[in-house]
């Protein structure tokens, strides 16, 4: 019984060492890549191949960029490593209809039980960004949560979280669409940790 339960835990950590190739398909049309939206993990590898009869591109729209412009023509491939953990939106510079979002998740978040050593609030990703970025923050305890975005005003503007959540990394996206470019706040409060770091929203 001793052994199995070791082979159990033994397996997580194989598995983080081991990168994972993901084939997305471009076919034209909308959303135009096949599948459009894709949860991977840091040191996954993405293979687009253009299986439409013109020529598309996989254009990176977050600010900053996160990787170079591929203008890909029929029947040839564009790869690329994603190492960082976050939310990546692109499309078709020629085709404006054809949209896609690779989701780097954190290993943290899917093994947290290895690597928590303290309450801390990490840098949004990305930074700037429009709409939408990716916040993660780590918890040392079990603790009452809030996760609280202000303008600069100091109002209080939408509460992400509000929960009691046990020891672990979490990982939330802020979808902010419906409101203006500008610089905001965000605070963490867990039990006697409190930490606010700020976003910028550019339009």
């Amino acid at each position: 019984m001793k052994k199995q339960l070791k082979i159990l835990w033994i397996i997580p950590y194989l598995s983080i060492s081991f990168s994972t190739t993901h084939n997305i398909s471009i076919i034209g049309g909308t959303p135009g890549y096949d599948p459009s939206e894709l949860t991977v993990e840091p040191g996954d590898v993405i293979v687009w191949t253009n299986n439409h009869t013109f020529n598309h591109t996989v254009t990176s729209t977050d600010l900053p960029e996160a990787w170079e412009d591929a203008n890909i023509s029929p029947g040839n491939s564009f790869e690329l490593t994603f190492d960082n953990s976050g939310v990546f939106p692109y499309d078709c510079a020629y085709h404006s209809s054809m949209t896609g979002t690779i989701t780097v998740s954190s290993l943290e978040s899917e093994y947290p039980f290895l690597l928590v050593e303290t309450f801390q609030l990490y840098s949004n990703y990305p930074n700037p960004f429009n709409p939408a970025t990716n916040i993660q923050y780590s918890l040392l305890n079990n603790t009452q949560v809030e996760l609280l975005i202000y303008n600069l005003q100091g109002q209080r503007i939408q509460t992400l979280i509000d929960d009691f959540q046990t020891v672990g990394y979490y990982s939330i996206n802020w979808d902010a669409t419906s409101y203006p470019s500008g610089l905001y706040l965000m605070n963490l409060r867990a039990g006697e940790y409190m930490e606010t770091q700020k976003l910028l929203l550019i339009k």
